[in-house]
């Protein structure tokens, strides 16, 4: 996301000095990594109900999660990107080829989760 998109770094201050490649071994950044795959958990719960996922974020401060620079759909869209490379990356270290129907199911559901988080946010 840093790469893509150099703004939203600015919602990690207080990791603003600290080497991108060095960010992948902080345990206080990789917590935040922890955060966000708790709300993918949250939002995989609830992908035949994105009621609940839009009524879930509706109101929040989506300043505190994105950067006001990018606009929040291309921010969505780079977090989709990124989590479907570090799959392909993973398995393919175990082994495990990341098949063409499952990298297409899984891009169905981000958009899926994106348009609902566009919706409570925008």
């Amino acid at each position: 996301m840093f790469k893509a998109f150099p703004s939203t770094r600015d919602l990690f201050p207080k990791f603003a000095n600290t080497p991108t490649s060095q960010l992948t071994y902080d345990p206080e950044f990789l917590a935040y990594g922890n955060i966000l795959m708790a709300g993918l958990d949250f939002m995989v719960d609830n992908i035949d109900n994105t009621r609940v996922i839009s009524q879930a974020l509706h109101g929040k401060n989506w300043r505190k999660w994105f950067s006001p620079n990018v606009s929040i759909t291309q921010q969505l869209e780079e977090t989709a990107r990124v989590f479907l490379e570090a799959m392909d990356e993973e398995l393919g270290s175990q082994g495990i080829p990341f098949a063409k129907r499952s990298r297409e199911t899984w891009t169905r559901a981000w958009a899926h989760m994106n348009a609902a988080q566009a919706f409570a946010f925008v």
